[in-house]
């Protein structure tokens, strides 16, 4: 069995980039280290990704659906236009996406695990506090700055609530 290294490095080496989901699965059974992998519009429907490091990974219109990921880490991973409908994330995590919002009507993609938060929107990556900085120095009165602030006051009321569920268990 190869690791996810010895793949890229024969992917890199032939100029064929992505991995197929059978090399997912390879990777999977060896150790579940996907870091940075270029899972784009990978299908992996129902795939079991429990505990792998997904972390960087970008996962950009991949087929997600009813996959397992459990423990998985996502910090980081690209997730514009994934299909998470049915995914299993586990009890303490959470992903929302909104949009398309602003001014490149792109989605806003949160992941809150155990209390961390990322947020993720074009170029921006960043916590909660970091999003609010940057929406802050939008001009005043600017609609894409009005429409970031409602997203800040839903995702301040999703996060309590997530906080809350996860303390009384």
């Amino acid at each position: 069995m190869r690791t996810f290294e010895e793949l890229k490095a024969q992917r890199d080496s032939t100029g064929l980039g992505q991995l197929s989901a059978a090399e997912v699965k390879t990777i999977m059974d060896v150790d579940k280290n996907l870091y940075g992998a270029d899972l784009y519009r990978a299908n992996l429907y129902e795939a079991n990704l429990r505990e792998a490091n997904l972390r960087e990974a970008d996962l950009g219109n991949a087929n997600l659906y009813r996959a397992d990921l459990r423990g998985a880490d996502l910090r980081g991973a690209g997730l514009r236009g994934a299909n998470l409908l049915e995914a299993n994330l586990g009890d303490n995590r959470h992903i929302r996406q909104l949009g398309p919002i602003g001014s490149g009507k792109a989605y806003l993609i949160v992941l809150w695990d155990k209390g961390d938060v990322t947020i993720r929107r074009g170029c921006f990556t960043g916590d909660l506090e970091a999003f609010k900085a940057a929406v802050a120095q939008k001009p005043d009165g600017d609609p894409h700055r009005l429409e970031y602030e409602a997203v800040i006051v839903y995702l301040e009321t999703v996060f309590t609530q997530w906080q809350a569920a996860m303390e009384s268990k």
